[in-house]
């Protein structure tokens, strides 16, 4: 919906979304930025990022995320795709890459990330794709289903509450 964002979303609600892009591809948006907010939003539909770029983030709600993410939902399927050599995918059922905050989101629906050629690398996460080492997510849920080429992560921890934390 939203190539960038350093603002406020909030309760927004995409159905059936078809959405594609190439570096940074997301349902809501492809970059949030460090002072952005997305904040009890949903989407359901495809999210899809393609073959054509060095490295690809996508994510059901942010390809990217530096801000803040919180009580989202996505039910959109995630797709990524390496398809240069030396290169990689990161797909996240809500983030692609995250070097922000994630909390009180669901994933529930598939994510996968594949390569096209050879000499790449690609990674899959039912909530995020790649967490930078600075950041922490809690309490998701990942209900749906992960697929990778190469790895798939799925780290998590059931918190006081019973929810699964990542």
């Amino acid at each position: 919906l939203f190539g960038y964002s350093d603002g406020e979303i909030k309760n927004l609600t995409l159905e059936n979304a078809e959405i594609e892009g190439r570096r940074y591809t997301g349902g809501i948006v492809g970059y949030l930025d460090i002072n952005g907010n997305i904040s009890d939003c949903s989407v359901s539909g495809s999210v899809t990022g393609t073959c054509s770029v060095i490295s690809a983030f996508t994510g059901g709600v942010a390809g990217y995320c530096a801000g803040e993410i919180n009580d989202c939902i996505n039910e959109a399927t995630v797709s990524a795709c390496a398809g240069v050599g030396n290169s990689y995918s990161a797909a996240g059922g809500i983030v692609g890459f995250c070097a922000g905050r994630i909390s009180g989101c669901n994933n529930n629906s598939t994510v996968k990330a594949f390569a096209d050629t050879d000499y790449t690398y690609t990674v899959a996460g039912g909530i995020i794709g790649i967490l930078d080492s600075k950041y922490k997510i809690n309490d998701c849920v990942n209900k749906g289903s992960v697929f990778s080429d190469v790895n798939q992560f799925h780290f998590y921890e059931k918190s006081e509450s019973g929810v699964y934390t990542y």
